[in-house]
């Protein structure tokens, strides 16, 4: 439910904040929704849950926000909803902050939003730098700074000088909370324990069906680094399974997931499972059938009425002779798919059979799944450095205690005893960080890391390479390619001025005598030298928000690392894995595949050269243009053809529009098409 419509009254963009310019009883009365009205302090839109996300997410409430506020808020949720289409849970969190800055504002004396000036800002943001994180402050500036254009915009004020003072602020928020992202990887000694007490919770027949089944999730979101609400979506028989080999086989999951790049709700992907992943959720499915199989006919009969009527949480003691009179008119295929559609989720209540709707359930059996591995996690050997770096729980609420423990263990302990007990643990988010920073250190293509992630963007992806600390190691890199430095620190580019033949070999490749030039480029209009400014040059590689020249550079630099350090091995483009190269019909990232073809195009022609001269070398070569040739097959021709049909049936330049990234690869597709055929052509000649 990311996107959403409502009625078409004042749906349009010109003159929408016309009636907004008094805070009149017309307004207060206004329709927000088939449930609510403007003055409400809670807007429900839970008629509008078609993906059954879940239910609290369509509730924006205002409850707490201070009269003097509460205008302005509520008529930047109602943009947010009708013009900018924000998804209800980003709303909500906005709303949140808004909540906080308000009543801050009213303690300061700042009962209304036009007595705001930058000094008063500036005062604000420096007292809570001193108890707050950069990343919540962060969010914050940026939520005051919309919430300010917000009323600029209805009020016709300027508040641009107190704008541009908050995208300082958060410019800096920004690059103080990217220092602490390696703060979001997971300690290998611990993840590696909560993933192994997730494996025998999930074989422990002692445990609940529910409690089992939460553990197999634990595993898939551990190994996996999948999205919690994805999760907390998946559904049962999405597993593919591919056979390279007689001996090997890999798996794929395919589930749902909302984080698209057109935000038009949810979109079906797929993510590669490792064996772990995948046996979890084999076990996940038979727990579903156990649990399904298990239900008492009155529970079972009473789902399946729910189903046939269409009804949710019917207080029902027993069916009665017409209800039962319904469910014996089914055939039995007709109930064997009513069973069947029991069985569609693995985050099921094992007692009703219903589904679990959104994290919030999954987080508390999470936290149950802490407390009860408590010992073995908390006796994980860490350094200090390390268990810093841990999230921590308490459970301080006398409610949670008596739901959270059974009655064994409250009798043997406390309220105020347990309530003393720092719980470690990890959010979920950091399995997504831990997998992606994994994969780079793998070296696994970062195409398939953005496919395998399902990131919007690449620029996502690449946060996680350079936020993680590999200091020492690259460090150690640069020294293995000290052969190519010269005097002045510079990477040299003449074969003939190095004495090593890999490095003689590297410099072969016109892609990596261009990238050592943009190398040396920025080197040169920074004034560093590689060998003197080491330490400023790995600090420019671990940037997070850097201009796009220093993306480039530290592109490069890994890139010529990498390859002068792999030379002597024949750099081989794809792991089996990679080299399947699963294939959903999408073209979306064709450019990246052209380019790999070219390079690898580059790579194949030199070493047909070099195997002139070293014919021991053959069978690695022979093994490239196979990989090549497969990839080619499977990917490259697949997407064109994939990309062709569709400019033949919404014309070049919606797809350009759609994908900005293709406009090259779209206005030569024929040249491009025809360059690859051409080369497969030669391989038989």
């Amino acid at each position: 439910m990311e996107r959403v419509k409502l009625d078409n009254s004042y749906s349009e963009d010109e003159g929408f904040f016309d009636i907004f310019l008094n805070e009149d009883e017309e307004i207060q009365e206004m329709q927000v929704s088939k449930l609510n009205m403007f003055k409400d302090q809670t807007w429900d839109f839970s008629y509008l849950d078609f993906e059954e996300r879940a239910s609290k997410n369509s509730l924006i409430k205002f409850q707490g926000i201070p009269k003097e506020y509460i205008f302005y808020i509520k008529t930047q949720a109602l943009k947010q909803i009708k013009i900018d289409g924000k998804a209800f849970s980003t709303i909500n969190k906005s709303i949140d902050i808004l909540k906080t800055i308000s009543k801050e504002f009213i303690n300061l004396g700042l009962d209304s939003i036009f007595k705001v000036s930058i000094d008063e800002i500036e005062e604000y943001l420096n007292a809570k730098e001193k108890k707050s994180s950069f990343r919540y402050l962060e969010r914050l500036t940026n939520a005051l700074k919309l919430f300010l254009n917000h009323v600029g915009e209805i009020e016709d004020i300027d508040f641009d000088k107190i704008v541009d003072f908050l995208n300082e602020r958060q410019l800096k928020y920004s690059k103080h909370g990217s220092k602490t992202a390696v703060n979001a990887y997971i300690p290998d000694a611990f993840c590696n324990q909560l993933v192994s007490c997730a494996i025998k919770d999930s074989e422990n027949i002692d445990l609940d069906l529910d409690e089992r089944i939460v553990a197999c999730l634990i595993i898939i979101l551990a190994e996996t680094g999948m999205r919690a609400e994805e999760i907390s979506q998946l559904k049962t028989n999405q597993l593919s399974t591919y056979k390279i080999n007689n001996e090997k086989q890999v798996y794929f999951l395919h589930f749902k997931t909302f984080k698209t790049n057109r935000g038009n709700g949810a979109e079906l992907t797929y993510c590669y499972m490792t064996p772990i992943a995948a046996k979890a959720y084999k076990l996940a499915e038979i727990l579903v059938e156990q649990a399904i199989n298990g239900l008492s006919e009155f529970v079972l009969m009473k789902r399946i009425y729910e189903l046939i009527t269409n009804q949710k949480n019917l207080k029902l003691k027993h069916l009665s002779s017409s209800h039962k009179a319904i469910i014996n008119q089914l055939t039995d295929k007709q109930l064997n798919d009513y069973k069947n559609k029991l069985r569609e989720y693995l985050l099921i209540n094992s007692k009703t059979g219903k589904r679990r709707i959104g994290t919030a359930p999954l987080t508390e059996n999470y936290q149950k799944f802490i407390i009860r591995n408590y010992s073995q996690l908390s006796s994980v050997d860490l350094n200090s450095d390390e268990r810093k770096k841990l999230n921590y729980f308490q459970i301080t609420s006398k409610a949670k205690y008596e739901k959270m423990y059974n009655v064994e263990y409250r009798y043997a302990h406390t309220f105020e005893e347990t309530k003393k007990i720092k719980y470690p643990y990890v959010n979920f988010h950091r399995f997504r960080t831990t997998v992606c920073t994994k994969l780079f250190v793998q070296k696994v293509h970062i195409d398939f890391i953005i496919k395998h992630m399902n990131h919007i963007s690449d620029d996502m992806t690449n946060y996680y390479n350079k936020s993680f600390q590999l200091e020492n190691k690259l460090e150690k890199s640069i020294e293995h390619i000290k052969g190519l430095i010269d005097e002045n620190g510079l990477l040299i580019t003449d074969k003939n001025e190095v004495s090593e033949a890999y490095i003689k070999n590297e410099l072969e490749l016109k892609s990596s005598v261009k990238k050592i030039e943009k190398i040396n480029e920025f080197l040169i209009k920074n004034n560093f030298n590689i060998k003197r400014d080491v330490k400023e040059v790995l600090n420019i590689l671990k940037k997070t928000n850097s201009p796009g020249i220093e993306n480039e550079f530290g592109m490069c630099l890994r890139s010529i690392i990498h390859s002068v350090c792999e030379r002597r091995k024949y750099f081989h483009t794809f792991d089996d894995n990679y080299n399947l190269e699963i294939n959903l019909d999408s073209y979306k990232f064709l450019n990246f595949e052209y380019e790999r073809f070219k390079q690898k195009l580059e790579v194949v022609d030199y070493n047909r050269g070099l195997v002139e001269k070293q014919p021991e070398y053959s069978v690695e070569l022979d093994r490239e243009i196979k990989a090549l040739n497969k990839f080619i097959d499977d990917v490259l021709i697949r997407q064109m053809e994939s990309l062709n049909n569709d400019v033949d049936i919404k014309g070049e330049n919606v797809i350009i529009e759609e994908y900005s990234n293709l406009k090259e690869i779209v206005s030569n597709r024929s040249e491009i098409l025809n360059e690859v055929i051409t080369w497969k052509r030669s391989l038989r000649e």
